[in-house]
């Protein structure tokens, strides 16, 4: 839903240790406001978390990881839901005559 923290998770055991990059469609998503990327190499868990969810963020997600040896990807389609709500209604009465 529109506003909600959304956590997308992918892991992968590998060795050496890979570097993780996400993609939304075909663009990479950056460590930027409102999107937290972090990979723990140990436990080899990568999250991606946008904290304030918008419907523009909607749409298919690659998580890649690459190492020397080669490369692992995963991908989901995230759908965000609208908060559509009224804030001015008027009743609307009948009367039968």
């Amino acid at each position: 839903m529109e506003g909600s923290a959304v956590t997308l998770e992918c892991c992968v055991v590998a060795s050496p240790a890979p570097t993780v990059s996400w993609y939304k469609g075909d663009n990479l998503v950056t460590d930027k406001d409102g999107v937290d990327l972090q990979f723990n190499s140990s436990n080899g868990k990568a999250t991606l978390v946008l904290k304030y969810a918008t419907v523009a963020n909607s749409g298919l997600y690659k998580c890649l990881f690459q190492n020397t040896l080669g490369s692992a990807s995963s991908q989901c389609h995230l759908h965000i839901q609208s908060n559509y709500f009224f804030t001015n209604c008027n009743c609307i009465t009948s009367t039968r005559i």
